[in-house]
């Protein structure tokens, strides 16, 4: 199979080091995989965490579009911090597949998502939690409010999950948010990581 993983990949983001460890294992079973950089061009240029297979920018529109042509599956890493995940929201609109959801709150990547686009935003806002809902996500005065306001009524789940194809999710908690938004499968599956096991390091001393 050939896979296209969308995802930060600057030295800074846990999920890109997920995402490499994610490639790794898929070329060891005998599959080809290209990453696309979702970051904003503040950390786009920066330096990327080491990968063993080719890397592309998110904004380079005809190499993406060309991987994404030849690609098997495409599968995108979505968090909640828009300048690491602004690029896979760009292209998850125009071409959907796997998302895995890293976090199940991703208020914070509507609202800077939104901007510029408001009234498409509020049309997102009504169709998941109601006419009201637009004035009200957008009125809190402060960042502790919203936050308060937006994790009780709006996580603004199901946004992403009604765009993907499947979601992956990393914890039981809140799954039928993501199943209701989801016309595919919802699965959850552990978060890949590569730490020491302690017991076997210290076996060995």
């Amino acid at each position: 199979m050939k896979l296209v993983i969308f995802s930060p990949m600057t030295m800074t983001s846990a999920i890109g080091r997920v995402s490499v460890l994610i490639a790794r294992a898929l070329v060891a079973r005998g599959h080809a995989v290209t990453v696309v950089r979702t970051e904003s061009e503040a950390y786009l240029h920066s330096a990327c965490i080491p990968c063993d297979v080719p890397v592309l920018k998110w904004t380079d529109t005809d190499g993406v579009a060309a991987v994404i042509n030849e690609a098997s599956q495409l599968v995108y890493q979505i968090g909640d911090n828009f300048p690491y995940h602004c690029g896979a929201l760009h292209w998850l609109e125009i071409a959907p597949g796997i998302v895995c959801l890293h976090d199940f709150f991703v208020a914070n990547l509507f609202e800077q998502w939104s901007r510029g686009r408001r009234s498409e935003a509020e049309r997102v806002l009504a169709q998941w939690y109601g006419d009201e809902a637009a004035t009200d996500f957008f009125s809190a005065p402060n960042s502790q409010e919203f936050f308060e306001k937006t994790a009780r009524s709006y996580p603004m789940t199901e946004w992403i999950c009604a765009m993907a194809y499947c979601v992956v999710s990393h914890s039981h908690w809140g799954m039928p948010r993501e199943a209701r938004a989801c016309a595919g499968p919802v699965r959850v599956l552990s978060l890949p990581y590569d730490a020491s096991n302690p017991a076997v390091s210290s076996a060995k001393e």
